[in-house]
């Protein structure tokens, strides 16, 4: 039969666990470490502060155990499939999307997720950087600000916790319909949002 080369890539799930990069491992598996879930079960992974590749597809699924949305980021390294999952309805989901606009497909990037206190609260989510090199304060900056919204809603004076959780909604929505056009052939326009839409 002759010689053959396979071309089958090695595909990896990654999560997110406070504030690093981690994949499900075994007991005893070379650098694992344990904890436990929120269901309190001991698990065993292995812990990255980044990870560096090509950035080929993001896409929006919907897992039906959690009746929830998960973005997916496909990372293509040298053979190596990585999926990185990151629960819409998160911090690190809104970090993403915020910046998902400035990432080119199929461009290099570094992604470091974050989680730390600062000033009496946490900061969390994940910096992006073009290339290999993560150089700080170089990160990419969010595409959607309150100087420039391209599109999305922005509170125009301070919410109480009712109105934030409402507005957190419209908000989470915005991003998942924009993150589901990444990628396509024709780049989103900036949809106008009309005041009475909002929720406040």
């Amino acid at each position: 039969m002759g010689l053959s080369v396979s071309t089958q890539q090695k595909k990896t799930f990654v999560n997110i666990v406070g504030g690093k990069f981690a994949i499900r491992a075994k007991e005893g598996d070379e650098g694992a470490v344990s904890r436990k879930n929120k269901n309190q079960e001991l698990v065993w992974e292995r812990i990255y502060d980044s990870l560096t590749g090509i950035i080929a597809d993001v896409k929006v699924e919907r897992v039906e155990a959690l009746k929830a949305y998960n973005y997916i980021i496909e990372v293509n390294d040298v053979g190596d499939v990585y999926y990185v999952n990151i629960p819409v309805d998160s911090r690190y989901g809104d970090s993403l999307a915020m910046k998902l606009p400035k990432i080119e497909k199929n461009g290099v990037y570094t992604l470091m997720p974050y989680d730390f206190p600062s000033d009496g609260r946490k900061n969390i989510g994940i910096a992006v950087y073009e290339g290999t090199e993560m150089v700080k304060g170089q990160g990419l900056k969010p595409f959607y600000t309150k100087e420039e919204p391209n599109g999305m809603p922005f509170p125009k004076r301070e919410l109480d916790e009712d109105e934030y959780k409402a507005y957190s909604l419209t908000k989470r929505k915005f991003l998942k319909d924009e993150v589901a056009k990444w990628g396509k052939e024709t780049k989103p326009n900036a949809p106008k949002v009309d005041d009475d839409d909002l929720p406040f």
